[in-house]
């Protein structure tokens, strides 16, 4: 059990550091243009700040978007697309694989496989294409799917 004394030293301790600050990246359609926009946003012990980011075409459809490192994964329609992630720009943009027809909920593993649903629970390696169906369930909450401590896991369909 902790004593008043180390709990005060803890909590002193905890206060003396830093926030450290985290980025992420959200997509959101644009109606006026008819396609999407990619916004960079910043947690910062200021506050929250985002940014437009500047993409390959202006009627891009990010519909669900996934990150690796310096890499932005995203589903357009049947297909997933690949871009470099630059400061506040997105470079080289290219389709990575098609025929994911009516696929949503893209997220990207520790394994390198990209995860997405439609009537099943999909993976595709990024580094070599094969695909594999994981789970089918025409009530799997897709957009409940996540990974947790790098383990893939999605709710149990309801009864």
């Amino acid at each position: 059990m902790i004593n008043k004394f180390s709990l005060f030293l803890l909590v002193l301790l905890a206060c003396s550091f830093n926030l450290a600050a985290q980025t992420f990246y959200v997509s959101s359609y644009n109606y006026n243009k008819g396609g999407s926009d990619i916004y960079k946003v910043d947690i910062t012990a200021e506050g929250v700040k985002s940014t437009k980011m500047i993409d390959c075409s202006p009627r891009d459809q990010y519909f669900s978007i996934a990150m690796n490192k310096n890499k932005l994964f995203w589903l357009n329609g049947s297909q997933i697309y690949v871009a470099d992630v630059k400061e506040n720009s997105i470079e080289n943009c290219k389709l990575l694989f098609s025929g994911m027809s009516g696929s949503n909920s893209l997220t990207l593993g520790a394994d390198n496989k990209l995860y997405y649903c439609s009537s099943y629970l999909f993976s595709t390696d990024i580094n070599t294409g094969k695909s594999e169906a994981l789970v089918y369930s025409i009530t799997l909450p897709a957009e409940m799917s996540v990974f947790i401590k790098k383990t893939f896991t999605w709710p149990r369909t309801r009864a």
